[in-house]
């Protein structure tokens, strides 16, 4: 009896293993993908002002609440201020991928990223929302005090 139950045991085991291995690829992936399109939008938009990259994937929700030219205005205001981007410093965040697989589940990630544009150091805060294969920008925080003024 328990020599029948082995196979069962060592199969259900496999299945988890296989389950949660997948889910942490997944996770990997998405964390890496959700970063490397934080750090390239940053980089064209803050580098050159240019605004195309973010409203190009901009979230419709975020394009209700900041229309293209607003997008526009804002990042041209900032490069006016500011200046051009001197470094990234640092970058922290993740997506809220789990480690489970959740396919009706949206996945959205969050960065700080510190930054010099001129000579001022501040973070940009960065939200994403991954949907059909891509992410989108639902917000955009440049906290420089030179633009709180």
């Amino acid at each position: 009896m328990r020599v029948r139950k082995l196979p069962v045991i060592v199969g259900l085991l496999f299945l988890v293993l296989a389950v949660f291995s997948w889910g942490a690829l997944r996770k990997y992936q998405l964390d890496e993908s959700s970063r490397e399109t934080t750090v390239q939008l940053l980089e064209q938009a803050l580098s050159s002002s240019s605004a195309d990259g973010l409203v190009n994937q901009a979230h419709a929700q975020w394009l209700q609440s900041m229309p293209a030219e607003s997008i526009r205005s804002y990042l041209n205001f900032a490069f006016d201020r500011l200046g051009p981007l001197q470094a990234m410093t640092s970058i922290t965040g993740e997506s809220t991928a789990g480690m489970l697989p959740d396919p009706g589940a949206t996945v959205d990630a969050s960065y700080t990223v510190n930054v010099v544009m001129g000579d001022v150091a501040f973070d940009t805060q960065v939200d994403l929302r991954h949907e059909n294969g891509q992410w989108l920008i639902t917000n955009l925080v440049l906290n420089a005090p030179a633009l709180m003024e």
